[in-house]
């Protein structure tokens, strides 16, 4: 009886809990969503299918570690080879070793020798090498292709298209092609998803995805595959973009916060699945084959989807977001009313009304970033902050079997998963605890530090050391390219934030591009490329100490207040008044008297552009975009 009551007394409390939501005058689209559509097993399952694409969507840039990883290799020598001779022998008789000291045999090169004049005898005494030395014959190139160790790779780039020698400095833009479409991704899905709507651009962007992810299995050559990793990167990303839109729409604001949680979530869970596929699938073609038909689902889920039907609202087309809103009521388990689709026209009038004044409001443009002193120094600064957060994070990501020694396989785990962990409490710290300069400073130059480190740790030999700092770095690293889109949201003033931010961003992107090459510098020096991983960050982090404290600061608007930011005379003549301003605001918000500024963000916003209050308040939802 008690359980009979408790569970009547907890109904009845919903019943009035949804009686008091239900009086609220329905002002916003949030409202409507809230009120009479609400929010269960829809989202779910629209979240669901996000959570697929970026998870096994995530992989046609990960997987790269793997299916463009080197391979051991030397001349292949069919006279030799015919004669039954295993790998090792075939080395000893046929390969020259890098010196007369080494144990280590030449990829490239091959004795101008004629096998079949000399017997099996003859060739394991050695005799051949004699008379090729007495000859004083050079060494020649590889005249019958290579022959690869298969011991740990059956295949990868390497062997499918003979990226060797000369062109193994290829192999690495396997990674870079993939980055350059990523380039162009966001800014493509941000045009067409306000034109064509957000899940239909998703889903023509997810079937390019899938479509190049799989021409470029087998392709012909090598070039045409980059041009199709590059394709297949640019749909992944717009794809992303324009779905991730749909899912803050779809949600009301108190979800909407927990997006970002979910999707750290979802990225630890992908972090041991490639890893264990790429352990059991050595051939370089089946792991791309299974990395492409794990995007199947959510392409057909995607096809499925309705579209967004706050968009609808925004386009106009009343009848076209009531049919949308039902059937999400309707997976919800509820219905909606009659008098709807009068309230979803109001509605509508409202989103239309704030999209043409949010237009025609004059926007600066990058430009303008540099025509006053103190804004173009701070411009400058945070745009090579931007490249130093982006190359931080992929210059690790993408060249884990390079970079750090060890099983490729647990490394990749590590890597991931335990930055995932160790970037939570670093992030509280650094949004909440500490300022932001002074928290970008601290992760920057940590992170130079552990990449100096490493240089001394490799004369050791001792792998786990030189793993250990790896990873550590790793993670300072990443909080720090979590932190610069709050951080640099916050300097630029309100009407040039967009350009701001989308300017650092692109520019970041120019050292994920470089990232993937950085472990060539190694045959310089084997330090030089943990010594560029160093220095980069460094001097970004000593840079970061000319730019003004954004922490629970009044955020300048105009150029005016952007130029003065972080000076004694904008606080004086801005920083009362926007005070008041801001206490106005709170007041209003608590009596009811204004709705969520989400209503006033469209996708030319999210995620790829952070000009509205929100995207600046919460650091979360900035620190999204970053997947």
């Amino acid at each position: 009886m008690k359980k009979f009551w408790k569970k009547n007394d907890s109904q009845d409390d919903e019943k009035k809990e949804n009686n008091v939501e239900e009086d609220k005058p329905i002002k916003t689209y949030d409202d409507f969503l809230t009120q009479k559509v609400g929010v269960k097993l829809y989202q779910f399952l629209h979240l669901t299918e996000f959570y697929i694409l970026l998870t096994f969507g995530g992989y046609q840039t990960t997987f790269t570690n793997f299916i463009a990883a080197s391979m051991d290799h030397w001349c292949n020598i069919p006279e030799l080879t015919q004669r039954g001779f295993n790998q090792s022998l075939l080395k000893h008789i046929g390969i020259p070793t890098e010196n007369q000291n080494s144990t280590s045999y030449q990829k490239c090169k091959m004795y101008s020798i004629n096998y079949t004049a000399y017997s099996n005898d003859d060739l394991l005494s050695g005799q051949h090498l004699v008379d090729f030395r007495n000859s004083n014959s050079s060494l020649v190139n590889c005249r019958s292709g290579m022959s690869y160790d298969q011991s740990h790779y059956i295949s990868t780039l390497m062997s499918q298209y003979e990226l060797v020698c000369e062109r193994e400095v290829l192999s690495t833009f396997a990674a870079s092609s993939v980055m350059l479409g990523f380039f162009f991704g966001a800014f493509v899905s941000g045009q067409l998803a306000d034109r064509l709507g957000r899940v239909r651009t998703a889903a023509v962007f997810h079937l390019l995805a899938l479509a190049t992810a799989f021409g470029s299995i087998w392709s012909p050559n090598y070039p045409l595959y980059l041009v199709l990793r590059a394709i297949c990167g640019m749909s992944y990303l717009a794809a992303y973009t324009a779905y991730f839109t749909s899912c803050l729409e779809v949600l009301d604001p108190k979800t909407r916060g927990m997006l970002p949680l979910f999707m750290a979530f979802t990225q630890s869970i992908a972090s041991w699945i490639l890893p264990l596929m790429a352990y059991n699938l050595r051939n370089h073609i089946d792991l791309q084959i299974v990395c492409a038909c794990l995007m199947i689902p959510s392409v057909i889920i995607n096809l499925l989807m309705p579209e967004s039907s706050r968009w609808q609202l925004a386009s106009g087309n009343v009848d076209g977001a009531y049919k949308t809103l039902k059937k999400i009521a309707w997976v919800n388990g509820r219905a909606l009313s009659d008098d709807c689709l009068s309230i979803l026209e109001n509605i509508s009038k409202e989103e239309i009304k704030s999209k043409e004044e949010k237009q025609s409001s004059q926007k600066a443009t990058v430009l303008d970033l540099f025509k006053t002193p103190r804004m173009r120094k701070n411009t400058l600064i945070v745009f090579g902050v931007w490249f130093a957060a982006v190359f931080g994070n992929y210059v690790i990501r993408l060249n884990i079997g390079t970079l750090i020694p060890g099983s490729i396989y647990l490394n990749f785990f590590a890597v991931f998963q335990i930055a995932a962990v160790a970037q939570l409490p670093m992030r509280y710290v650094a949004f909440y605890k500490v300022g932001r300069r002074v928290a970008f400073m601290v992760l920057l130059i940590t992170s130079a530090g552990f990449a100096f480190l490493i240089i001394g740790l490799l004369a050791t030999r001792i792998q786990a050391l030189v793993a250990g700092a790896s990873i550590v770095g790793y993670c300072f690293a990443a909080c720090a390219f979590g932190v610069v889109y709050q951080y640099s949201a916050e300097i630029f003033p309100t009407v040039a934030r967009g350009a701001g931010v989308g300017g650092g961003s692109s520019f970041g992107r120019i050292g994920g591009f470089i990232a993937p090459q950085v472990p060539l510098l190694g045959r310089v020096w084997y330090g030089l490329p943990y010594l560029i991983m160093g220095m980069i960050p460094l001097l970004s982090g000593i840079s970061t100490f000319f730019l003004p404290e954004t922490f629970n600061k009044n955020l300048p608007e105009t150029l005016e207040e952007g130029e003065l930011f972080g000076t004694k005379e904008y606080e004086e003549r801005f920083g009362k008044a926007k005070e008041l301003k801001d206490q106005d605001v709170e007041s209003k918000l608590s009596n009811g008297e204004a709705g969520t500024e989400m209503n006033n963000v469209s996708n030319g916003d999210l995620p790829t552009k952070l000009d509205s209050n929100f995207t600046v308040r919460d650091p979360y939802y900035t620190d999204v975009q970053k997947y």
